[in-house]
């Protein structure tokens, strides 16, 4: 880039308060007019841009000649220098003899600086302009999809975004769902239609109709305004929105926004995954990939030049001796010594220039751990421990334990099996017996594991079988106890009915008793009133005998 802008919105207020020497405080229409696109209708808002530019001007670079041998750099080579770092052009007169090459270069000087479209500003003890001490712009882009469209008007370049194309069947997609709810909406909400006065006296039953159930409605065949006129009963309205054709209709939608953000329109996840295999599933995952294969090369390609800005400040920053730590190519970390001359094997960050270059990981995760079960077959295959030798078998079983990718712990191990060349070199017959050591003490762990979990098992299974045998104990506990329970009251019954019987029997024979005592009372008594009678009979009979013999006598003495 050669130029580049960054704009932010404020308002006016905003504006005053962090630009306040600038010269223009407030702003009005012949402001739009000079820079349209940077204030808005009534000018309350205005934008603050970035302006970022690449000047150039001419600068002088010289080769001077190789510093004299030492022990620490017994082959010195020629030295590279720019006139203005080694003190302009004062310097050259101490420098007579010394130039082996001399040319002068439009050297790029990137700035950046603030402007409201009409005038540069500066904050507050800052200066308008601001160098960057990099060679490019910083700023990184990050496009989408790239066309070049002819409109009529030349070629264009047009630069689409990830929904860019997803916007019109989204809309429809709304449409859709928008025409649903307005049918739904549609649906009456008054189910029962009848005749002016044919609910009349019965109002409270009908509104409670569709909340509680009744046996029974009614409705009046006749009203005041119909007449005579026999009217039919009122009827339930029925009515299906026809959501189904919209539902097509949205689904098809749904899929095409799918296709334009390279989605795949197949079902969920979870759905996919019951129902295809795992070769399957890669193909789809490797379809979608393909969708948006724009978006993931331009985001590889801002990493990359995200990493050219950071190469160009390495001189500005990196500038004095010290270690930093570097990745090498395989992945592993090695720290190295910079801009020491008087170390082995140093690297000067102040001079050459740089490539950048970045390394994409595994498109699947499950490329990794059939990269860890490859390293696992590969290491347990006798033949091959066989041909390559222990010493080498050292560094294929130290690279297998880095890919189980376990942290510290496993890398601490993997240094162990191969310390590299720090380390001694293992010994062949050593590192066989060491080994045939681990292969038996891995033998001996699976078999621990394997008895621990025969042993879990068991007990699981005693578990079991002991809570089955106490559920069987307590049913049959269970039905002992209401077998007993009924001939408890079987045998309960029984003696009551036995208690009955005999407390009736007792009371019969007591009533044979009784009427025994009554019919001889009654006999006592019969005869007590015969033999008082006999006694009343004869007591008369000599009552009548003795008033006759003295009215006999009476007569005789007269």
């Amino acid at each position: 880039m050669a130029w580049a802008f960054i704009r932010e919105g404020r308002s006016v207020r905003q504006f005053k308060k962090d630009f306040p020497d600038a010269a223009i405080q407030d702003f009005d229409a012949d402001n739009t007019r000079t820079a349209p696109g940077w204030f808005n209708d009534d000018c309350s808002r205005v934008y603050v841009g970035e302006y970022w530019v690449v000047d150039h001007s001419p600068r002088r670079r010289l080769l001077l000649k190789p510093a004299a041998a030492t022990m620490a750099n017994p082959q010195p080579q020629p030295e590279a220098r720019w006139l203005d770092e080694i003190g302009g052009e004062k310097a050259l007169k101490g420098l007579e003899g010394l130039i082996l090459a001399d040319r002068t270069v439009e050297y790029p000087y990137v700035c950046q600086y603030l402007t409201n479209g009409v005038e540069l500003l500066a904050k507050t003890g800052q200066q308008q302009r601001t160098p960057w001490r990099g060679l490019s712009i910083p700023i990184v882009a990050c496009f989408g999809k790239v066309l070049y469209m002819d409109d009529g008007k030349g070629v264009e370049r047009k630069m689409l975004s990830l929904i860019r194309l997803a916007r019109d069947p989204a809309m429809l997609y709304c449409y859709y769902r928008t025409n649903q709810a307005e049918l739904v909406g549609m649906t009456p909400k008054t189910p029962f239609i009848g005749y002016i006065g044919q609910f009349r006296g019965r109002e409270k039953q009908w509104k409670s109709v569709n909340k509680r159930p009744v046996a029974y409605l009614e409705a009046s065949a006749t009203t005041e305004t119909t007449g005579t006129q026999v009217l039919p009963l009122p009827q339930r309205q029925p009515y299906d929105p026809p959501i189904q054709s919209l539902e097509l209709g949205a689904e098809s939608a749904r899929r095409a926004i799918q296709a334009a953000i390279g989605q795949s329109p197949l079902p969920t996840s979870a759905q996919r995954r019951n129902e295809k295999s795992g070769v399957a599933l890669k193909e789809i995952d490797r379809s979608s990939q393909k969708g948006s294969y724009h978006f993931v090369d331009h985001y590889e390609a801002a990493i990359t030049r995200v990493g050219a800005l950071l190469d160009e400040l390495i001189p500005h920053y990196y500038d004095t001796a010290r270690d930093v730590t570097t990745r090498k190519p395989d992945g592993t970390p090695e720290v190295v010594r910079i801009n020491d001359p008087g170390a082995k094997d140093y690297i000067d960050a102040t001079a050459g220039r740089h490539d950048v270059t970045i390394s994409v990981g595994p498109a699947y995760q499950s490329e990794r751990e059939q990269a860890s079960d490859f390293a696992d077959t590969f290491v347990s295959n006798p033949q091959i421990a066989g041909v390559i030798g222990p010493q080498k078998m050292a560094k294929v079983l130290s690279l297998a334990v880095k890919l189980k990718n376990v942290g510290p712990i496993g890398d601490e191990l993997a240094d162990i099996i191969d310390p590299g060349e720090e380390g001694q070199a293992p010994d062949p017959a050593a590192m066989a017996a060491q080994m045939q050591q681990m292969q038996q003490q891995m033998q001996q762990m699976q078999q621990i594991i394997e008895t621990e979990q025969i042993k879990n098992d068991t007990i699981i299974k005693k578990a079991q079988i002991d809570a089955e045998a106490e559920i069987e104990k307590q049913k049959i506990k269970s039905a002992a106890d209401i077998q007993i329970a009924q001939r408890s009251s079987v045998d309960k019954n029984a003696q009551t009915h036995a208690d009955v019987v005999k407390a009736g029997a007792k009371i019969e024979a007591e009533a044979i008793e009784n009427d025994k005592d009554r019919a001889h009372e009654r006999g006592m008594a019969a005869q007590s009133h015969v033999g008082a009678l006999e006694q009343g009979e004869q007591g008369a009979a000599h009552a009548r005998q003795q008033a006759a013999d003295k009215a006999a006598s009476d007569k005789g003495a007269k």
